[in-house]
């Protein structure tokens, strides 16, 4: 309608000018500048989120659009998605398109991707994760399974076999050796609700690679990963904040069972760090120059030569409101500081440990893990009994308002120790 006025108005002034050619010039110029800024204004406008569809069971050649024209490939959505899209993909197990060291998927910026659907939801809030399994699986020949994005999400998937084997430089301190199961390097995606189980690499981030970026990180289970330095994760120059996670079973070659941290200032919130190891130092997390903080976690069976729960190296961390108990060192420390300045408060440490309202007391969790004869790590159940010494003992400055499972915090007087509140006083 604005455009055929602009017409109109130029065609009468055509009329009253005997030397229209000029004018006429000049009224092109002005539609021809008019219609760009209108179709770019509609192209704003139609720019809505779409959601994409990606089913196992798809016929080759979908375009996306629906269930029953589903993509067969989570790459193929990457591929057509844009800034605001939604991926939903079905249950089943994807692998990389090549042996190449190629990845599964390639994530998009500001592109949300969703896993645990069967195939017949018309609503995200339908999808059952759980039940619904959603694999990326790299098959041992993928170098990163999953490459990041800034602002994309991951939610919903289980990711394995990464291999980050590969010697290509990606990064100002890491490559195609770190990182199996996904790397973000400078770029800070959302990973929610995902499962990394049996990946591995070379260096560093057997699970993940974080390197100058702030990811968030919640509700995720990391598990069976390995690597030389950070079994489940490396971060370099990063500062993730990892939220209700659990670190099971994972192993470091030389530090960092769990987690290595290289400068940086990652956050820890009601996350469990149970059964991983590390050869040297660090049996559940390595912090290297780093300014970690933990806050209502729990450590236990936690193994490495030094520091079974956390081995800090120049960093000027922040522990509380956390338990350490079973972990084993050969130095018999839960926390080593060399050159550095670990500050745990209102914690309970096995052994004792310097500091504010600290206990040397049994957590009395309900069941506790164990280290099978065959060396294979037997999970426990970590919330507290109810005559635990950490219930009430935490403090409620800086402490989250929930626990791992999004119980409100506190349910008695004051926060409770680890990462459980116990409810039902």
């Amino acid at each position: 309608m604005i455009i055929s006025g602009y017409q109109a108005h130029c065609d009468q002034t055509k009329d009253r000018h005997s030397n229209g050619s000029g004018m006429g010039v000049l009224c092109l110029l002005l539609l021809l500048v008019l219609a760009f800024v209108t179709l770019a204004a509609c192209g704003e406008n139609s720019a809505t989120s779409r959601v994409l569809y990606v089913s196992a069971l798809a016929a080759d050649g979908g375009d996306g659009r629906t269930w029953e024209t589903a993509f067969d490939h989570p790459q193929d959505a990457m591929d057509e998605a844009r800034k605001g899209d939604v991926v939903w993909v079905a249950q089943g197990i994807y692998g990389p398109r090549c042996a190449d060291g190629s990845s599964v998927v390639r994530l998009v910026e500001g592109v949300m991707v969703l896993g645990g659907f069967d195939g017949s939801e018309n609503s995200p809030s339908q999808r059952n994760h759980l039940v619904n399994t959603t694999v990326f699986d790299g098959q041992g020949t993928s170098f990163h399974v999953v490459m990041g994005a800034d602002k994309a999400v991951l939610d919903g998937f289980t990711v394995t076999g990464g291999s980050a084997t590969g010697n290509i430089v990606q990064s100002r301190y890491g490559g195609t050796f770190n990182g199996g199961g996904m790397f973000n390097a400078g770029v800070s995606p959302e990973i929610r609700n995902c499962r990394f189980t049996g990946n591995e690499a070379l260096a560093g981030g057997g699970a993940i690679y974080n390197e100058g970026n702030a990811p968030l990180i919640a509700d995720c289970v990391f598990e069976y990963n390995q690597a030389d330095f950070g079994g489940a994760m490396e971060n370099r120059d990063a500062a993730p904040t990892v939220i209700n996670s659990h670190f099971k079973s994972n192993t470091s070659r030389f530090s960092g069972g769990g987690i290595a941290s290289f400068n940086g200032a990652p956050l820890f919130l009601n996350d469990v760090f149970s059964g991983n190891r590390s050869t040297y130092v660090g049996g559940a997390v390595l912090g290297n120059a780093s300014d970690a903080v933990f806050t209502n976690c729990s450590f236990t069976g936690n193994r490495s030569q030094a520091g079974a729960g956390i081995g800090m190296w120049k960093g000027s961390s922040a522990v509380k409101n956390t338990i350490f108990w079973n972990n084993a060192a050969g130095d018999g420390t839960q926390i080593t500081d060399v050159e550095g300045a670990v500050e745990v408060q209102y914690s309970i440490i096995q052994g004792g440990y310097d500091g504010t309202r600290n206990l040397d007391e049994d957590p009395c969790f309900q069941q506790e893990g164990q280290w099978g004869p065959d060396g294979h790590w037997i999970d426990g159940v970590y919330e507290l009994c109810s005559s635990s010494p950490a219930l009430d003992s935490g403090t409620d400055e800086g402490a989250p308002g929930y626990d791992l499972r999004y119980n409100p915090r506190p349910q008695s007087l004051a926060h409770d120790m680890g990462a459980y509140e116990r409810s039902g006083l």
